[in-house]
């Protein structure tokens, strides 16, 4: 059995579509489009400190803050 589980990657078409429709943004580090060298972030304020944090993934269970801006528990599964 191989498992290949597509990307589930901020700055990738649905997921990014998501996280801006539901008001969020999607961080891309400096020079991250002409080499792909870095961590895109889904960006949230956190309300303890105010200050804004970003995510690595656009799906995460338990991240209540992030979920407001479109980071969902939903994983994308195959079943074969």
């Amino acid at each position: 059995m191989l498992a290949n589980p597509p990307l589930q990657k901020p700055h990738l078409g649905e997921e990014q579509q998501r996280v801006e429709k539901m008001g969020g943004s999607v961080y891309l580090p400096p020079g991250f489009l002409a080499t792909g060298k870095g961590t895109t972030r889904v960006m949230y304020r956190d309300p303890l400190s105010g200050g804004m944090s970003g995510l690595a993934m656009s799906r995460s269970i338990g991240d209540w803050e992030a979920g407001k801006v479109g980071v969902i528990p939903d994983p994308l599964v195959d079943i074969m």
